[in-house]
């Protein structure tokens, strides 16, 4: 077989594998039973501290809260890495990579999510979030053609 052929399969295989292996390795690391849990692996450590006052411990909070609920780290990997194929491929890939680590009841449970002081926190963000959407909403107007 020419050297020329042997370099066509090998990219045939490559590609073959980066379009199904990759994805489905993605998704099998997520099936382990410590990616739901909320006590295993970094959500127990990132979650089993109360919360801490002022801007700093405001901050330090929230990036524990990112990590400890997994939501930083699988949204980082589907960032950084890609997966090829179709945007609505990756999209469900994605979607149930975030689903096979979610545990909200565990989450909620946790020392830190359980926390008054965490609590009153995400109702400000969530008050913040719902006034700050009604901004935007009237600039739809201004989207259409220029006129001269």
């Amino acid at each position: 077989m020419a050297p020329a052929c042997r370099g066509l399969e090998r990219a045939a295989l490559a590609f073959v594998l980066r379009t199904w292996l990759v994805p489905l390795l993605r998704l099998a690391f997520h099936l382990q039973p410590s990616e739901r849990s909320a006590t295993a692996s970094i959500a127990g450590l990132m979650l089993r501290s109360a919360a801490q006052p002022g801007p700093a411990g405001a901050a330090l909070d929230a990036l524990r809260i990112l990590l400890g609920t997994r939501l930083l780290p699988t949204t980082l990997v589907t960032l950084l890495f890609p997966l090829p194929g179709p945007l609505l491929a990756v999209a469900a890939v994605h979607a149930a990579s975030v689903g096979l680590t979610v545990n909200n009841a565990a989450y909620c449970a946790a020392p830190l999510l359980s926390n008054p002081l965490t609590r009153q926190r995400l109702r400000w963000l969530a008050t913040a979030m719902h006034t700050a959407s009604a901004f935007g909403e009237p600039l739809w107007f201004m989207q259409g053609p220029a006129r001269a």
